[in-house]
């Protein structure tokens, strides 16, 4: 299987990141998208370089923990904030 990396800026909030993906992922989909991890929004990919299975790897994880950071709900931050409201 092949694998792709790109560097995706994002004009919304002008952050770059990196987003990788895999050769089935480009077949997939007619139009290639990736969220922003740091606000969210849906940013067209451009430039799929080829990349080696460790590097795809290693950009997935980071990415996800961009995402998992960014978006983490934390229901007592959620909970006291709702309180101070009421």
């Amino acid at each position: 299987m092949k694998h792709y990396k790109t560097t995706v800026h994002c004009p919304v909030c002008d952050t770059k990141f990196l987003y990788a993906l895999t050769e089935e992922e480009t077949e997939e989909n007619a139009i290639l998208e990736a969220m922003c991890p740091y606000c969210g929004e849906m940013v067209d990919l451009e430039k799929l370089t080829p990349c080696s299975e460790v590097i795809f790897e290693d950009i997935i994880e980071v990415y996800e923990d961009l995402l998992e950071e960014d978006f983490e709900f934390d229901i007592e931050e959620f909970e006291e904030e709702l309180d101070e409201d009421w």
